[in-house]
């Protein structure tokens, strides 16, 4: 029967509050959600959601036809970092110890009933290692009481798959790694058909290729060659025909990567879904209810979904219509697609969520509530994009960011290079940019070349130009924001964290004249020693890493220049170095030589250092003490510059 789409009159209040202006506090700003990740339970009756717990996220259920509530976990140490409905009954869940990102898997019942760990977290004494892990690859429609997990305990780099117990956790072998796979893809009937393959040599491009079968029978073939310059296809899903895959590739002559169908058979390329001239598309939606593509998604200067399902198209219209003001996005759904969750959100709005349900023949929607209730849309700042020139004629985007209800007119000014650096400056709220424009900053973002989602030729022209191009790229964008009348050139400042603290000590001490102070959040400083270390971690790590940074042999005057480091006789300008122990990323040892480096040349530093975090402090109280750190080492300059 056809479901008639109906919109029913929404009347969302917001409290009507004074706007805080310049200071929102700290605690504000960073206090846990009071909701996050809804999703819908197979059968849609219902929702799972994480919420706080003695301050850490916890997986709590709904059931829809009451709203009765139910805490499952009660996890004191950490938060659990995602979760997914494995039957009606049992949801399997993740976590880390401390930060260190060596993910345990456990099960649970929706009751909180029969607890069972999959795959234990790293101990405390345990020494870094490449990170061992069980992951499902497919629920097993007919075998509702087993899963299909990739788990590499055996080898590390290429995981064998299991078929696992989801009650018991006990786990046979399946199908045993052929030697070369990192990655593995189901069709929609369950069968393992797709194996990613890594070319772990040390090139300069890091290469990829798939192999393949048609049936469990089969051995494994070649089906994409390993590409000496790129990726050249990426596999997204499965078509149910079983003999088309949906891909990613960028053909020959193109900019960015598109959609396209792919033909197993013949290993030809087929017919163009979409492709876009500025952005890599995203990711692709088959449904297992329908059978068909049902739309997919890009990631322009906001991020958008286009629904091929004109079902979905009515819905998203509806819902486009009464949140206008909004990104609004289903995040979750049940297997017959008539119960969802749309999760909103905007660059002043943190995330809220309302249910969907089609059940009756119209479209009847439930407001779920709000991530951060205590967040007034009135008192943030809007997220701006900009297109910009380099230097060399290289075109680029990024965001720029000014204070709630301020005069766009010689601002103080924060550069916030991400980090990565193959990612992106995307659209959303981020706590970390308003609480620098709720105090009076503008925030300056650029995706310098390196960044994701602007074709391969693009992230290519970052490949060993961490020092160079990378930064005339963030040092291009300070002048545009300057030249524009937007950002006082003497009053900037910079912060960044992982890719974005090497950014930040790069400019720091490349253009030592432009900055007053910088923010080093878990930063790389010393690339020979960064590379040295994924050397002694994970040979497709390293390869990888010599292909961005440099070969340790025949480059390495190349990474000793490109080191921050070893440049510090030119740094004039205080730094805040905050770093996580457990870090498994960017080592500790980072931020100790640079303190030790920082002491020798009597340079002015602040230091701050937590032994239960990794890369980035995640616990609240942590990060707390964080920006309330950060906002006493931004005062003195503050003050100076009239801005409280």
């Amino acid at each position: 029967m056809t479901k008639r789409i109906l919109l029913i009159p929404l009347l969302i209040l917001f409290s009507s509050l004074t706007a805080w202006g310049k200071g929102v506090p700290v605690e504000t700003l960073f206090k846990k959600p009071e909701f996050a990740s809804f999703q819908v339970s197979p059968n849609g009756e219902y929702l799972a959601v994480l919420a706080p717990f003695e301050r850490r996220l916890n997986i709590h259920v709904i059931e829809l036809a009451t709203m009765n509530i139910n805490r499952v976990t009660g996890i004191k140490d950490t938060d659990i970092a995602g979760f997914q409905w494995i039957t009606d009954d049992r949801i399997f869940f993740q976590m880390d110890n401390g930060g260190d990102e060596y993910y345990g898997t456990f099960a649970i019942n929706r009751d909180g009933s029969n607890p069972v760990t999959i795959m234990p977290m790293l101990s405390d004494d345990a020494s870094f290692t490449i990170p061992r892990y069980t992951r499902v690859i497919d629920t097993l429609d007919d075998q509702p009481d087993f899963v299909l997990v990739a788990n590499n305990e055996d080898r590390a780099e290429h995981p064998d798959i299991f078929l696992l117990n989801i009650h018991t956790g006990r786990k046979k072998i399946h199908l045993s790694n052929p030697g070369n796979v990192s990655g593995w893809i189901t069709d929609h009937n369950g069968i393992v058909r797709i194996g990613a393959v890594r070319n772990e040599k040390v090139t300069d491009v890091i290469s990829s290729g798939l192999v393949y079968r048609n049936s469990e029978e089969e051995e494994f073939r070649e089906l994409v060659p390993y590409s000496e310059d790129e990726p050249k296809l990426s596999p997204l899903a499965f078509d149910y025909d079983g003999k088309t895959l949906y891909v990613s590739t960028r053909p020959k002559g193109e900019k960015t990567a598109g959609i396209y169908t792919f033909d197993l058979e013949t290993k030809e390329l087929g017919e163009l879904i979409f492709r876009d001239e500025t952005y890599d598309i995203g990711g692709v939606f088959v449904s297992d209810f329908t059978k068909k593509l049902s739309g997919y998604g890009i990631d322009r200067d906001k991020p958008e979904f286009v629904w091929l399902d004109e079902e979905k198209a009515q819905i998203q219209k509806a819902m486009d219509d009464a949140f206008p003001d909004t990104i609004n996005s289903p995040t979750s759904m049940s297997d017959d697609e008539s119960v969802m969750v749309y999760t909103s959100y905007s660059s002043r709005q943190p995330a809220f969520y309302n249910l969907i349900s089609l059940r009756g023949g119209t479209l009847k929607l439930t407001p779920l509530g709000k991530s951060r209730e205590w967040i007034k849309p009135e008192t943030q700042s809007e997220q701006e994009p900009y297109t910009i020139e380099a230097r060399d004629g290289t075109t680029l985007h990024g965001y720029i960011w000014f204070p709630p209800n301020a005069d766009r007119k010689n601002l103080p000014l924060i550069v916030n290079p991400h980090g990565g650096p193959n990612a992106r400056d995307s659209y959303g709220w981020d706590p970390r940019v308003q609480f620098f424009t709720t105090r009076g900053f503008a925030v300056l973002q650029v995706n310098f070349r390196g960044s994701e989602g602007y074709g391969y030729d693009f992230i290519k022209a970052g490949h060993k130009k961490w020092w160079y191009e990378m930064q005339y790229d963030v040092r291009d964008a300070v002048q545009w924001a300057i030249d524009q009348g937007y950002a006082d050139e003497k009053k900037i400042g910079i912060y960044g964290g992982s890719y974005g603290g090497y950014a930040v000590m790069a400019q720091l001490t490349k253009y030592p004249e432009l900055y007053n102070f910088g923010i080093n959040v878990v930063g790389v400083v010393d690339t020979e020693e960064m590379l040295k270390y994924e050397k002694a971690t994970s040979d497709s790590a390293f390869a990888f890493w010599q292909s961005r940074i440099g070969k340790l042999d025949d480059d390495i005057d190349m990474i000793r220049e490109s080191s921050p480091i070893n440049h510090l006789e030119r740094l004039d300008d205080p730094v805040f170095i905050i770093h996580g122990v457990r870090d498994p990323r960017v080592p500790i040892k980072q931020a100790e030589m640079l303190r030790s480096a920082m002491k020798k040349k009597k340079k002015k530093f602040e230091w701050l250092v937590k032994r239960d975090e990794g890369h980035g402090f995640r616990k609240e109280e942590n990060q707390f003490i964080q920006f309330n750190r950060m906002e006493d080492f931004i005062a003195p300059f503050m003050k100076k510059w009239g801005m409280n």
